[in-house]
């Protein structure tokens, strides 16, 4: 398969995000309402910390458990972490087809965890997670880290992300980039056509 690698974004490209749906299963769960857990995970910097790969999953549990005041499984906790997420039927239908033309992988800023998810569900084998990597889009090291990784320059690597600040960082590397950002309950737009025309294939 010829021409660039195109790497899609996670959040508000293959799902919706909403970060209101995590604090009201948190607020919910521990019965503290999500404006409260929202303040605890504020100070705590757990978000940060966990896309940055400096919070473990036990920090996790540790959280949720200290909120709840019980005991919580590390399954419960990433239920209720992932809720931020619901899929973009409209773009994850695209993609049997856009594999067909595109080798297609994942770099997004979110925990390790992640990965079976869109390993199993979606097919994706090439997936990089800042959480693995320790560094976060926009911040250059993450995309040299995933240029070393495949073994290619930034001219060989296509991003689609919703932050233009990430675009920015990725075309200053030399990379290919396309902003996509979709919209709760809306249809996604066709991407084949606009990939075809910023990767030349």
């Amino acid at each position: 398969m010829n021409g660039p690698i195109v790497l899609l974004d996670v959040g508000n490209v293959l799902f919706h995000y909403e970060p209101a749906a995590r604090l009201e299963a948190l607020g919910h769960f521990t019965g503290l309402g999500p404006a409260q857990v929202e303040a605890a995970l504020d100070e705590s910097r757990l978000v940060a910390r966990l896309d940055q790969g400096t919070a473990t999953q036990e920090d996790l549990v540790a959280f949720i458990g200290a909120l709840a005041g019980k005991t919580v499984t590390a399954a419960e906790c990433w239920h209720f972490w992932f809720k931020v997420f619901t899929p973009n039927v409209g773009l994850l239908n695209q993609l049997p087809a856009l594999a067909q033309t595109f080798r297609l992988g994942v770099l997004s800023n979110n925990p390790s965890a992640l990965r079976g998810l869109l390993e199993s569900r979606l097919g994706l084998q090439t997936v990089f997670l800042s959480g693995e990597l320790g560094v976060t889009k926009p911040l250059p090291g993450i995309f040299e880290a995933v240029e070393q990784r495949l073994g290619l320059t930034g001219d060989a690597i296509c991003l689609v992300d919703d932050s233009a600040s990430n675009l920015e960082a990725a075309a200053a590397r030399g990379w290919r980039t396309l902003h996509y950002a979709c919209e709760p309950g809306t249809p996604g737009m066709a991407l084949a056509p606009r990939l075809l025309e910023v990767t030349g294939c």
